[in-house]
């Protein structure tokens, strides 16, 4: 099962990790995804831009992300541990977090 989730986790990461403006900051060696938004801001918009997408996700309910402070700055964390947790679910969290992204992002007035 460990090792599922953790295959799980990687598959979720490879999409916003390819979106322009989004880092994924940790290699997915356990089933956990830690991610900044805003790559190309300053420290503190980045904040401001992880913490607005952190807030819309948790607003459509299509999955929960949780907020964390990661060496000195807010990232996204998710993790996937819940044993009924299918490609599927993984592929339609990831289409929300991107979708929260770039809705936070044209409310900024960011084009990247």
């Amino acid at each position: 099962m460990v090792e599922r989730h953790c295959t799980l986790a990687r598959r979720f990461a490879a999409t916003p990790a390819a979106e322009p403006g989004v880092t994924v900051l940790n290699e997915i060696e356990l089933s956990q995804a830690i991610i900044r938004f805003g790559a190309a801001e300053e420290a503190e918009s980045g904040d401001a831009l992880t913490g607005k997408v952190i807030a819309r996700v948790q607003q459509e309910g299509i999955c929960f992300a949780g907020g964390a402070r990661w060496r000195g700055r807010w990232v996204m964390r998710l993790s996937v541990t819940s044993w009924p947790t299918t490609e599927a679910d993984m592929d339609l969290a990831a289409c929300a977090i991107i979708a929260a992204w770039r809705a936070s992002r044209k409310a900024a007035g960011l084009n990247s």
